[in-house]
C-alpha cells in the first residue's frame, strides 16, 4: 500500500505547473508572522479565524492562501492541529487560514443538510469578507487561493466550489459530508477536486445517508461530469473505489482517494481525529496534508 501512496504522490508533484500567476510582487512591508488570532464584524456577528503565516516571510513576494475548514463542533484550533498545515506552510511558503464556524455548537451552513435542514449564505459572505482583508493586509497571490475541509468543514469547501468558484483555484475534502445545494452547484468554471474518504467512516458514510448526505462515489461522479471530464477514468489501487479522471475540461482533474481502513479522520499526521479512532484505523500509509497540497497548488485560477 505505502509503495502506491508514495508513486501517486510524486507523479502528482512531477505533473506539469500551470503558467506562473500574473500577480505582481507586493511592495515590501511589514507584516506579522507565526499563528495570528483574528476577528472581523460580518452580518453584525463576530467571526473569528486563526492564520498562520511562514516565520521566514519578508512580505515581498506574493503567497498562495490556503482556507482550511474544522469540522461540526470543532474548532479553528481543533483543525489546525489535526491537519499540520502549519508545517507545510513553513516548508513550502503559503498562508493558511483556519475560519471559526458560527454558532454553539459550530456549524457550517453549507447548504441544506441534516444537522442544517434550511439553508442560509452567511458563511459564504463571512469568507468573502475575510479574504477581502487577506488582501488587503497581506501579499497575496489572488490567482492561488485553494479551499480544503473536514467533515462539514468539506461540505463547506465544496460549497466554495459550487458558488466561489471564480475566487477558489481548487479543492480538496477529508471525510466530506456534502450537503445539498438548493440553488444546484453550478460553478462558473471547472474547479479541480480531490477527495479522501475512509471505508470505515461511520460518522459520514462512504454510501451516503438518505437524500441529503449523497453517496461519496455519486459525489465525485457529478464533479467528473460538472468539468466534463472523460468516461474512462484510472484506477487507484490498492484504493478499492479510488478513481482519477485526468482529462477533463481546462485540465481541472478530479480525484478520489480511499482507505478500506480508514474511518472519521484526518490520516496521516501526528495528531488525528482520535475522538472517532474506533470507526476505523490509520495505518499512516495516507498523508492527507501533504497528497491535499501537492495536487491544489498545481492550479491556478485562469
Amino acid at each position: 500500500m505505502r509503495c502506491c501512496l508514495v508513486v501517486l504522490f510524486y507523479l502528482l508533484l512531477a505533473a506539469p505547473k500551470p503558467v506562473e500567476s500574473w500577480a505582481a510582487s507586493c511592495a515590501v512591508r511589514v507584516t506579522p508572522t507565526g499563528v495570528i488570532e483574528g476577528s472581523l464584524m460580518v452580518d453584525r456577528r463576530e467571526r473569528t479565524y486563526l492564520a498562520y503565516v511562514p516565520t521566514s516571510y519578508d512580505g515581498a513576494q506574493p503567497l498562495s492562501v490556503l482556507l482550511v475548514f474544522h469540522g461540526f463542533a470543532s474548532s479553528p484550533a481543533n483543525i489546525m492541529r489535526m491537519s499540520d498545515f502549519n508545517a507545510l506552510a513553513e516548508e513550502q511558503q503559503f498562508i493558511v487560514v483556519y475560519p471559526g464556524g458560527s454558532e454553539q455548537p459550530t456549524v457550517w451552513y453549507n447548504g441544506t443538510s441534516v444537522l442544517r435542514p434550511f439553508d442560509d449564505d452567511r458563511d459564504l459572505r463571512f469568507i468573502d469578507a475575510l479574504l477581502d482583508r487577506l488582501i488587503s493586509e497581506e501579499c497575496v497571490d489572488t490567482q492561488r487561493i485553494y479551499a480544503v475541509g473536514f467533515s462539514m468543514g468539506g461540505g463547506m469547501a465544496h460549497r466554495l466550489a459550487c458558488e466561489r468558484s471564480e475566487r477558489i483555484a481548487a479543492v480538496g475534502t477529508v471525510a466530506g459530508a456534502f450537503a445539498t445545494i438548493p440553488s444546484g452547484c453550478v460553478p462558473d468554471r471547472p474547479v479541480p477536486i480531490m477527495a479522501l474518504h475512509g471505508l470505515r467512516d461511520r460518522v459520514v458514510p462512504f454510501e451516503g445517508a438518505g437524500l441529503l448526505l449523497p453517496s461519496v462515489s455519486r459525489w465525485i461522479s457529478d464533479w467528473a461530469q460538472r468539468n466534463r471530464c472523460a468516461d474512462v477514468a484510472d484506477y487507484l489501487p490498492p484504493f478499492e473505489r479510488g478513481v482519477h479522471f485526468k482529462a477533463c475540461a481546462e485540465g481541472a482533474e478530479v480525484v478520489l482517494i480511499t482507505s478500506e481502513q480508514l474511518g472519521h479522520t484526518w490520516p496521516g499526521t501526528p495528531h488525528p481525529n482520535r475522538a472517532n479512532r474506533l470507526s476505523g484505523t490509520d495505518d499512516g500509509s495516507i498523508n492527507a496534508t501533504r497528497l491535499l497540497w501537492a495536487f491544489l497548488s498545481r492550479y491556478t485560477l485562469p
